[in-house]
């Protein structure tokens, strides 16, 4: 695993995340512990770990989706192969997952089962933690469990128009007009 975790895309950019190597190598060791009898040894185990993002519900103002982690672990043991298919729930330390949604959205606020999480990604609180770039479009989400989370915003509907013009008496002037419904 490398030193810097592992970063999964998917979807043209529109979602990533970036597992920490702690994470990664905490959980295969728990996945080894708990196979032993199974022969599961580090040179004989491998994983593949993933994270998905599915949106669940949307609508003008809100949108929740759920965002899933899986770990696929062989175990070889001489002739014997087993498969292990399983659901995280819960992690040892944050990942981060970076999720597009559209830009210039306001007044961003993202829970996590329903419970409010910090805007501080520095300093998440026990849900997590949230940061929405305004001008990129993308969300960032900080957690140690999974699903559901539940965003609201604001849309705006109108248009913003900014042209310039000279008044022939002075200089070019700019002028902005908005409407927003």
């Amino acid at each position: 695993i490398p030193e810097g975790g592992l970063i999964l895309n998917q979807d043209d950019e529109k979602v990533s995340a970036t597992i920490p190597g702690s994470v990664a190598s905490s959980y295969i060791e728990t996945i080894i512990r708990e196979n032993s009898a199974a022969g599961a040894t580090a040179e004989n185990t491998s994983m593949t770990m993933s994270v998905n993002v599915q949106t669940t519900e949307a609508s003008n103002g809100s949108l929740t989706f759920e965002i899933g982690m899986s770990a696929n672990i062989t175990i070889k043991n001489g002739e014997n192969i087993q498969t292990i298919s399983d659901s995280v729930s819960t992690l040892s330390d944050y990942i981060t997952t970076k999720v597009k949604l559209q830009s210039g959205l306001d007044n961003v606020t993202v829970k996590h089962k329903g419970n409010d999480m910090s805007t501080d990604l520095a300093n998440p609180n026990k849900y997590g933690a949230y940061s929405y770039d305004s001008e990129t479009g993308y969300l960032t989400i900080k957690t140690k469990s999974f699903s559901p989370f539940s965003v609201t915003y604001e849309v705006k509907l109108g248009y913003d128009i900014t042209f310039d013009y000279n008044d022939g008496i002075t200089q070019t002037k700019t002028v902005r007009a908005a409407y927003w419904q």
